[in-house]
């Protein structure tokens, strides 16, 4: 049996946010920087409404977040659809992934199999339609790779956001112990994953408990087994280094938490890896020597999956190199991104750092 692979070598997107029209080139490590407002947020949230259209979760995604005036490029009255193209490789071949999502009166997005904006000449003899989600053309493979693209953009992409830090947060919560298979987008699930990975992973337990003692030298292991009260649950308890004291997540700092779901989710086994994993602001509330913790582990991530990264912050970006980097700018109303020009960073690089270089305002991304 093949080995699934997925790599989005290209995203063409079109009306949806502060992106008019963009096309970029996807690498193993996508490092998204620019200023408030850029728009890197508006990539980042891209993934999660095509992981939401592809999973037939539209109508609720939309509405949970402010309905279609919320998406569309400066309302409905100036964009009327969003269209999107996604190039991918996957084991059975190549081919893009087409969707055009169109407003309809009085409030809502509808799937439109009307793909005009597919470009002239593109040979469509081997198109596709998928559960009237989406249309997918071939351009090579042993076999038939229309249906492979699908699921494997279906169930390959993970856009995680660890923000919700509150005690009410649902990573702070006690949550179904058997709900492990797969580390939530909230991390609302960290404690039973976490537990799963000790009872059949241990070795991969392990380098995640001795990861977060880096970004935490108080914290000594978790103390995770169902609640004796009620068996099907579990709580993120924790116990701390020379204490017998256990402790619970509500003592937890948010930048600590954050830092636990960030490495459990960049440890987990190899072949557990969401194909693509869209982060925005990992940084938030971690000390920079955990940051840099943290990219290393974006780094060695990079050799089996696919990471697109949004960050403000010029210590991350030091891990990094210029090839690594994609830029958003805000121009007029909409916003642009670009690779920086690598030979031209090279003087700049013998005396300054990637993110000091950035903070000057030389290698794009920033204020105007």
């Amino acid at each position: 049996m093949a080995k699934e692979i997925m790599a989005i070598e290209r995203c063409r997107i079109s009306g949806f946010k502060s992106i008019r029209e963009a096309d970029i080139t996807l690498n193993p490590l996508n490092v998204v920087i620019g200023a408030n407002g850029a728009g890197k947020s508006n990539l980042v949230s891209f993934f999660s409404l095509l992981q939401a259209s592809l999973d037939a979760r539209l109508d609720g995604y939309i509405g949970r977040y402010g309905g279609p005036n919320a998406f569309l490029h400066l309302g409905s009255k100036v964009t009327s659809e969003i269209r999107s193209a996604l190039t991918v490789n996957t084991e059975a071949g190549r081919g893009t992934l087409f969707q055009r999502l169109e407003f309809q009166a009085p409030d809502s997005l509808v799937y439109s199999h009307n793909h005009a904006h597919v470009p002239a000449g593109v040979d469509r003899s081997n198109e596709i339609t998928i559960d009237g989600l989406c249309s997918v053309i071939k351009e090579n493979g042993p076999s038939d790779p229309q249906q492979c693209i699908y699921f494997r953009l279906k169930d390959g992409i993970g856009a995680f956001h660890f923000h919700d830090t509150t005690l009410t947060a649902p990573i702070r919560a006690a949550g179904y112990v058997e709900d492990n298979r797969r580390l939530h987008e909230n991390g609302g699930n960290l404690a039973a994953f976490l537990y799963r990975l000790g009872k059949t992973k241990k070795s991969v337990y392990q380098r995640i408990v001795s990861t977060v003692r880096m970004c935490a030298p108080f914290f000594e292991d978790f103390s995770l087994a169902p609640r004796a009260l009620d068996p099907q649950r579990i709580l993120l308890n924790w116990r701390q280094k020379d204490c017998d004291y256990e402790f619970g997540p509500h003592q937890l700092s948010d930048g600590t938490i954050r830092a636990m779901a960030l490495v459990a989710l960049l440890l987990q086994p190899e072949a557990e890896l969401p194909k693509f994993i869209v982060i925005d602001e990992p940084e938030i509330g971690l000390h920079p020597y955990a940051i840099n913790v943290i990219a290393a582990l974006f780094k060695k991530a990079s050799h089996h999956t696919q990471l697109l990264v949004a960050t403000q912050s010029s210590t991350l970006l030091d891990e990094f190199g210029p090839d690594d980097v994609l830029c958003a700018e805000r121009r007029g109303q909409e916003s642009v991104f670009f690779r920086p020009d690598a030979a031209k960073l090279s003087d700049w690089l013998s005396d300054y750092s990637l993110g000091e270089i950035w903070q000057k305002n030389v290698i794009g991304g920033g204020p105007h």
